[in-house]
């Protein structure tokens, strides 16, 4: 398992397991809150065929909406969509 300390570098390592693996290769989100209102949010990228988990885990607002918007470029890459410019 490999995990990531930011989420460019989720983003980064993800596209490529993607691209290797685009037929088998999921990406999954959960969301853990405490009992203080703090919550942790947690991406996995795996691929159940080669066996590559990448792990990236957050409390930080701010890297909530790096993810999200990781999480659609990695999206349009999976289903060969290109990213519309301007």
């Amino acid at each position: 398992m490999r995990v990531t300390t930011s989420p460019l570098d989720f983003q980064h390592h993800s596209a490529h397991l993607l691209r290797a693996y685009p037929d088998s290769t999921k990406i999954t989100t959960t969301y853990h809150s405490s009992a203080a209102g703090k919550g942790v949010l947690t991406l996995k990228t795996y691929d159940p065929v080669s066996g590559v988990v990448i792990k990236f885990s957050t409390t930080k607002v701010a890297d909530v909406g790096r993810l999200v918007a990781g999480l659609q470029k990695l999206a349009r890459e999976q289903v060969g969509v290109e990213e519309k410019e301007g």
